[in-house]
Order: structure tokens, then C-alpha cells, then sequence
């Protein structure tokens, strides 16, 4: 017993030992994760910024535009004065991440003379800012073209019963701050308030850098494993521990590239909420690697191809390059190795991770089966 353990961790040493003997194979291991997390890092740390920049060409110039103006400054977002060439320049540029345009009919607008607000917007491509924007334009314009009209209307129903005007606009704004305050005012409890501010473009997820890297480096292990007799070492069933241990092996590589990315990304970003998806994507890798394995029944250049090849297939459903509809993700993509995570990054993962366990158990076992039954032989005639 003792001697076959011996036996059994010389061959995990020989495995170890052909995978850290190119000293350039070893520095990609830690290096490529930590360049993948500091990018990764960096780009979301730079999209949950808290400060907006609009540009705003006021074509009204009217006490009504100022007044929007100075609504959107008070939100803390930098607004930005310019004429309608500038403000097209700077937003190519990526100085700004939405053009209004506020056109000459705003303040008939707000008056009640006119239908449309005449508010133009242009996002800056991908931007998600979008619908933050817009609602704080029409929310603004909505409210002060209803007071307006109400107004409007308490004047005219004073002048046709005779009574003084003087004092509608204070006793109005009285009687709103009022209602606000007391009678209008509703406790409302906020539940799962976001702690961050919304995301200014599109990015399809924290991992998706890491996810497609594992993908790739899982189709090498398997490929770059050689089916070799390993009758030297006199161990039974020598295909299945040599199966087992190189998934064991590589399954520790992977372990180290996704502290080493999660580390790095951390660095950058400053969100400890990242720490979370540590075992689902190494659990992620398992079932990827456990996958591969079933490539060594062919040879390296096509399994290594179609590796690859599938990779890019499944990383197209599991939406690493592009954001999924959330009906194709909750119904499709999830069952797919890369949706999946993607889809648990989202809290949206119907499977659980340990079902993911036992499906990866269940495809090395399959492997090694087929890998230990024994060839066909030929005659010949």
C-alpha cells in the first residue's frame, strides 16, 4: 500500500514538473490572470463612476431652460454649455456621454402651448446613461408644465369671480411645499437599494475575461496531455490515475490563475463583492476541464482545434462577447458552461453548484472508461 502511494505521488510530481519545465509556460500562468484582473478591474471601476458630463445646447435661452439647467446641476452632474458643432466634436471625442438639445420651443412647452417638450438627446455609443438622463429631463419638464397650467388656470378662475391675483404664485408654492411635506408625503422603505451608481456602458460581466481565458487553457491542458503508457510504474489502472491526476494538476493551475485575477481585479476595483464568485468559477473550470478531457481521444492539431472551436461557439451563446437577452439567458444560455456562470454572476443560475460538481464526476467518468477500454484488434488477411 505504501509503495503504491509512493508510485502515485511521483507520477503527480512528473505531472507538476512537465508543466513548469518551460520557464516561459510558467510566467504566462501568472502573469496573463493578473494583466486579464487589472483590466477588468480598472474598466468597471471607470464605468461606475459617479460623475455624468452632458452637454447642453440651449436654443430656447429662456428662464425655463436656465431652470432645467440648473436642475441637472444639482443632480452633481457637470453640465456643459456648447453650440451644436462643439458639443457633436466632444461627444465623438468621448468627452461626454449625452448631447441635449433643447430646442426653442421648450419654455411653450413648460407654458402649456405646446405638446412636445422638443428636448433632443444623443448617447454616446454603448452608453446606458440613457434612461437616467431621460427621466430627469421629462420629470423636470412634466412637473413645471403642470404647475404652470394649474397656475394658469387658478388665475383665470380668480379674474372671472372678481378676486385679487397678487398673491396666487406664494400662496401656490405654500400650499405645494405643504402638501409635499405632510399630506402628499408617502413612507416609502427602499428594499435592495443599489449601492453603486448605474453602469455608463455596456459591460457584459466581471469574469467574461477570465471566463473565455479558462475556457482556452482548459482545451490546452487536455490537448497537451500525450496518451502515454505508464507501465513503468507498475500502478493498475494507470490510464485512469493518469487521467485523474493531470485533471487534478491542472485543476490546482486553475485554481491559482483565479485568486491571481480576482487578487489583481480587487486591486483595482476596490469591491469585495468580486470575492464571492470565487468557487463558482473555479467550479466553472472543473466542469470546462472535465470537458476538454474528452479531446485526448484525438489527436493534438484537431483536438486542439476543434477545442478552440467549440470554445468560441459556446462562448458566443454564454454572452462573453455581448450582453444576452434576459429571456435567452434564463431559457438557453445558462445551460451552456459559459452561461452559466455568467448567469450566476447575475443571480439568475437555476442549476446549483454542486450539481455542477457531480455533472463534472460524472464526465470524467465517462472519459476514463472510454479512454481504458481496450482497442479493437485488426487482422490481417
Amino acid at each position: 500500500m505504501i509503495r503504491q502511494i509512493e508510485r502515485f505521488l511521483l507520477l503527480w510530481w512528473l505531472k507538476v514538473k512537465s508543466l513548469l519545465r518551460p520557464a516561459i509556460f510558467v510566467s504566462f500562468i501568472l502573469l496573463a490572470p493578473i494583466l486579464l484582473g487589472l483590466i477588468a478591474g480598472y474598466g468597471n471601476r471607470m464605468n461606475y463612476s459617479e460623475e455624468i458630463r452632458v452637454i447642453l445646447v440651449d436654443l430656447d435661452q429662456s428662464e425655463a431652460s436656465a431652470d432645467l439647467i440648473d436642475q441637472l446641476k444639482l443632480r452633481g452632474w457637470e453640465v456643459v454649455l456648447k453650440d451644436r458643432e462643439d458639443a457633436a466634436r466632444m461627444l465623438e471625442m468621448g468627452d461626454a456621454g449625452v448631447v441635449i438639445t433643447v430646442g426653442e420651443r421648450f419654455s411653450r412647452f413648460v407654458d402649456g402651448q405646446e405638446e412636445e417638450a422638443g428636448i433632443d438627446m444623443v448617447m454616446a455609443e454603448q452608453s446606458l446613461m440613457q434612461v437616467t438622463v431621460r427621466q430627469s429631463l421629462m420629470l423636470y419638464a412634466e412637473s413645471q408644465r403642470t404647475l404652470g397650467m394649474l397656475e394658469r388656470n387658478i388665475h383665470e378662475y380668480y379674474r372671472r369671480n372678481g378676486l385679487p391675483t397678487d398673491t396666487i404664485e406664494a400662496e401656490l408654492e405654500t400650499l405645494i411645499t405643504y402638501y409635499r411635506a405632510e399630506e402628499g408625503a408617502m413612507p416609502i422603505e427602499y428594499v435592495n437599494r443599489p449601492v453603486q451608481p448605474p453602469r455608463r456602458t455596456v459591460v457584459v460581466g466581471d469574469f467574461t475575461l477570465e471566463v473565455l481565458y479558462l475556457a482556452v487553457l482548459a482545451v490546452i491542458a487536455a490537448t497537451s496531455q500525450q496518451r502515454k503508457a505508464i507501465r513503468l510504474l507498475s500502478i493498475p489502472y494507470a490510464t485512469t490515475v493518469d487521467i485523474i491526476l493531470g485533471f487534478a494538476v491542472w485543476l490546482v493551475f486553475g485554481f491559482l490563475q483565479i485568486v491571481l485575477y480576482i487578487g489583481a481585479m480587487y486591486l483595482t476595483s476596490g469591491d469585495q463583492a468580486i470575492f464571492s464568485m470565487l468557487f463558482p468559477v473555479f467550479t466553472y473550470f472543473a466542469l470546462v476541464l472535465s470537458i476538454a478531457s474528452a479531446l485526448r481521444h484525438l489527436e493534438r492539431e484537431i483536438g486542439l482545434y476543434l477545442g478552440l472551436f467549440s470554445t468560441f461557439i459556446l462562448a458566443v451563446i454564454g454572452g462573453v462577447f455581448f450582453p444576452l437577452p434576459g429571456v435567452f439567458l434564463t431559457r438557453v444560455a445558462q445551460f451552456t458552461p459559459l452561461g452559466w456562470i455568467y448567469a450566476k454572476q447575475l443571480q439568475l443560475a437555476l442549476l446549483p453548484t454542486w450539481s455542477i460538481w457531480l455533472l463534472t464526476s460524472l464526465i470524467l467518468v465517462i472519459v476514463t472508461r472510454s479512454l481504458n477500454r481496450p482497442k479493437p484488434k485488426r487482422y490481417k488477411h
